[in-house]
């Protein structure tokens, strides 16, 4: 089964979270070499004669776009999991400065101890 990064946000698992942001950066850096090694064959193709009416150019326009695809819905998955994130982040400073707040409240009422009246000298 597959772990949604937003999941982990939510459920504040931070070590399981940074090594699916690892994988996941390491498929980007590996869609990167593709995509530009696609773009270089499909230059050298052009190149050639005749090349531009290859079917070959045909499929790596295709593979090109769903490379394309497959990033911008990272993107927006990236996009959709930062706000989740940004939320989460809100909702703990609210509780945090509420929390403050009640302490100094805790604070205001409760006298500061004081020392003993009875003398301590015989």
């Amino acid at each position: 089964k597959s772990v949604k990064q937003t999941e982990l946000i939510t459920q504040g698992k931070g070590d399981e979270l940074m090594e699916l942001m690892e994988k996941k950066q390491s498929l980007i850096e590996k869609l990167e070499l593709s995509s530009s090694q696609f773009i270089e064959e499909k230059v050298l193709l052009e190149k050639t004669p005749m090349g531009e009416f290859s079917t070959i150019d045909e499929e790596l326009d295709q593979v090109l776009m769903a490379i394309e695809e497959v990033l911008k819905r990272l993107v927006e998955r990236e996009s959709e999991d930062m706000e989740v994130l940004s939320s989460l982040q809100k909702d703990h400073n609210e509780q945090m400065r509420h929390l403050g707040s009640g302490r100094d409240m805790a604070k205001a009422y409760l006298k500061p101890k004081q020392g003993s009246s009875l003398s301590k000298k015989v």
